[in-house]
């Protein structure tokens, strides 16, 4: 018997039908039943029920179960909607703060009280996510793929030229500054290590290129120049479920284990295969301004090989373990070289400077590479780490803009790059077309990606002879190299 002053649910909602089935919100009859159509669109309408979970609890017993399945099971539905909603409460938060605690995987330590007060008969505790970190620089000489993947961005190696058409500058003035700061840094003992004297010099030449121009670009004096400034970065990433898969010794099938499994670390406690990724990257300096720069790359050209093979893209994923990768413990936030909570007004980085100090010297004593393969190496890892950079630092800004990754970017992020160890320049342009990249199910197509171009190296100068910079035999530094950084600086908005 119910209770006295207990209604029925079913008096509660009308129109509503409780059964196993996924509930809608009309109860068509039998004839005029709908065709099941699971996309993000629809998810709202095919809300499924309470007891619905993302994966299939048992194994089919016989041949009836697979051909009769309950609606609520087809296709992506449960997590669809529980994706489109969780994006929903993410837009109805207006403060940029609370929007991103909201969205973000960190989950805190459990407290000595919590452990202490656990009984046998309690749940077991589950281990809090952590995200895997991406060092400052890459820490595998074979990272490149896997950086692509975790972005989902299309790498393009050619020139940067046709993006700078019609901007020819005169580097005399640069070049004779630049030298006078290289002197002054490469024979100051103020330095505590070679990494500070690297990203010293890489600053003072951003300063040299933009006093060279300010003088026809006044709006330059207007921007904010950061040195060795945060940019941080946290996001979501699927298409991890086969770290679930195992396979017996002397067997070809492959089973997918989800129950009685443990949680992989990174992934959500559902083990949706989406690991969360962090990256607390340093720029060695960077401009900020009011205004984001135009869309320079195209949203749909790509000419990267690597997204066309799908059996290449499995042979690149591995555990982030691999990759000399580690889990990061500390509480995650979105810091594009200022904290969200500030009153910034300059939120945009149109160009920034990252210093790859101790990337030569990994590949030469701890790799032990040499001559072409050492060449090869640094090209991948400074590209590996252009990709890192750029979308981290683009990831951070569109969240400071409002977007998450339950909310799209609807326009375009670009950004410039700068990347030297020193000597060798590499120069590269990013632009962050989507964020959506936590979720990796077939009925959830997103055909978007992020796109990177990227030329170089570059060496300043050849030799240093009696205190003077030698390049092609000739006393001076690299004129492109010089020519390349006024023409990102001339870009600056």
């Amino acid at each position: 018997r119910m209770h006295r002053g207990v209604r029925s649910a079913a008096r509660l909602i009308p129109g509503a039908r409780f059964s196993s089935t996924a509930v809608t919100a009309t109860s068509p009859t039998a004839a005029d039943k709908p065709t099941i159509v699971v996309t993000l669109h629809d998810a709202p309408t095919i809300k499924p029920a309470f007891n619905r979970k993302v994966h299939r609890i048992h194994e089919s017993k016989h041949m009836l179960q697979d051909e009769f399945l309950n609606e609520g099971d087809l296709g992506d539905s449960a997590r669809l909607y529980d994706y489109k909603r969780t994006g929903e409460i993410a837009a109805s938060l207006s403060n940029i703060a609370e929007r991103i605690a909201f969205v973000s995987p960190f989950e805190r330590p459990w407290t000595a009280a919590e452990r202490t007060w656990r009984r046998e008969w309690h749940p077991a505790l589950v281990a809090p996510r952590k995200a895997w970190a991406l060092p400052t620089v890459p820490a595998h000489f074979d990272v490149l793929n896997f950086y692509k993947y975790i972005t989902k961005t299309h790498v393009d190696h050619s020139s940067l030229d046709s993006l700078y058409e019609g901007l020819n500058f005169a580097t005399n003035t640069l070049e004779e500054l630049t030298i006078a700061s290289l002197r002054a840094n490469l024979e100051s003992t103020a330095f505590d290590s070679e990494a500070d004297r690297i990203s010293a010099i890489l600053g003072a030449l951003l300063d040299d290129a933009v006093l060279d121009r300010v003088h026809v670009k006044p709006e330059l004096a207007d921007q904010r120049i950061s040195y060795k400034s945060k940019s941080e970065a946290f996001w979501v990433r699927g298409g991890f479920s086969f770290l679930y898969d195992q396979q017996t010794i002397g067997e070809e099938e492959i089973k997918h284990k989800i129950w009685n499994n443990q949680k992989y670390t990174g992934d959500d406690r559902r083990k949706l295969g989406e690991l969360a990724f962090v990256h607390r990257d340093e720029l060695a300096a960077s401009i900020r301004s009011k205004e984001g720069s135009k869309p320079l790359l195209g949203g749909s050209e790509s000419n990267d090989e690597f997204w066309v093979d799908e059996d290449a893209i499995k042979d690149a994923l591995y555990s982030p373990r691999v990759f000399n990768m580690w889990p990061d413990a500390d509480p995650l936030w979105q810091c594009p070289g200022y904290f969200v909570e500030s009153t910034e007004s300059h939120q945009h980085t149109p160009l920034a400077v990252k210093s790859l100090a101790g990337l030569p010297e990994k590949i030469k004593d701890h790799w032990r590479m040499r001559d072409d393969e050492a060449e090869k190496t640094a090209i991948e890892c400074a590209t590996a780490q252009a990709v890192a950079t750029a979308f981290a630092n683009l990831t951070a800004t569109a969240h400071t803009q409002g977007f998450t990754q339950y909310n799209d970017v609807t326009t375009p992020l670009s950004t410039q790059l700068v990347l030297s160890d020193g000597r060798n320049f590499y120069f590269a342009v990013a632009q962050l077309n989507t964020l959506a990249i936590n979720v990796e199910l077939k009925d959830f197509p997103n055909p978007r990606h992020n796109s990177l171009r990227i030329e170089g190296p570059f060496p300043l100068y050849d030799t240093i002879e009696d205190g003077k910079f030698i390049h092609d035999g000739k006393e001076g530094l690299n004129k492109s190299v010089l020519a390349r950084v006024l023409h990102m600086v001339s870009k600056v908005k």
